[in-house]
């Protein structure tokens, strides 16, 4: 496996990863009810980058928690009913 392979392999693994939390955050703000922030969710692309170190080692262990895609949901409805700051 070539180097191309491995940069395809990782771009496919880092847009699994964020579809799969979207598609989690989605389903958590339909069960809120928040039709107006699941809608705009739908229009974010999984394919952003920002988040993703590859510039380091990393450690992969059962020690880190999973990400808590309810809590995610459940802040961006409270951030949407707040309004404005």
């Amino acid at each position: 496996m070539g180097p191309p392979r491995c940069a395809r392999l990782i771009a496919n693994a880092v847009v699994y990863y964020n579809s799969l939390i979207l598609s989690d955050v989605l389903k958590e703000l339909s069960t809120l009810g928040d039709t107006v922030i699941a809608e705009t969710l739908k229009r974010i692309s999984p394919l952003a980058w920002q988040h993703i170190n590859f510039y380091g080692r990393y450690q992969f262990n059962s020690d880190t928690p999973p990400v808590n895609t309810t809590e995610i949901a459940k802040k961006l409805a409270a951030l949407r009913h707040s309004g404005p700051q």
